[in-house]
């Protein structure tokens, strides 16, 4: 039973086996702590998230460097109607971030002459 609480409800839902002749679809879901109207329920894919999901990944692969705000200006102009919160959570769940040619602040230089000092 150990094993079985470190899976998710996904991997769980997968080992439930209707044939099973001597033990039932509830029990089932008793002994693996897994709720029965998962078993039951299909997820909704919604075509146009998918669509712009596709397109937030094109604009990325073409111009790292944008933004949410950027991309989502872009997306505008390419005809999708989606705002910029969604643009951000979509990029967000893709693990999608803009690389930025940033360089690192220059704070100080340390001085060869001065002793080093250990604690």
């Amino acid at each position: 039973m150990g094993k079985l609480k470190s899976l998710d409800s996904s991997n769980k839902k997968a080992l439930v086996d209707s044939k099973l002749p001597k033990l039932s679809m509830t029990r089932q879901c008793q002994l693996m702590e897994l709720n029965r109207s998962r078993l039951y329920h299909k997820p909704v894919v919604h075509k146009k998230e998918i669509e712009i999901k596709d397109h937030i990944q094109r604009i990325y692969e073409e111009i790292p460097s944008y933004g949410y705000l950027k991309v989502h200006q872009q997306l505008l102009e390419d005809g999708f109607d989606v705002c910029a919160n969604t643009v951000e959570k979509y990029r967000q769940e893709l693990g999608l971030k803009a690389i930025l040619a940033v360089k690192a602040p220059y704070t100080s230089k340390k001085a060869k002459e001065h002793a080093i000092y250990s604690l």
